[in-house]
């Protein structure tokens, strides 16, 4: 998953189609741009990947 997250997050046409999805969905009315979704996404990962990552790493290397 994060592969595919940082992939879409890189990608401004999947972005695009990303808000364009917002606009429809339940987070019509809230007007996030694409600026604001790559930002979500960014923290998503800083905030709970990065550390799911780490852990799987540290058990992979036998430190977990």
């Amino acid at each position: 998953m994060p592969l595919g997250l940082r992939q879409m997050l890189a990608d401004d046409d999947v972005m695009e189609q990303a808000r364009q999805t917002t606009e429809v969905g339940l987070l019509n009315g809230k007007n996030y741009d694409v600026a604001a979704l790559r930002g979500f996404g960014e923290r998503l990962l800083d905030d709970a990947i990065k550390e799911f990552e780490k852990e799987a790493a540290a058990v992979a290397s036998g430190r977990g």
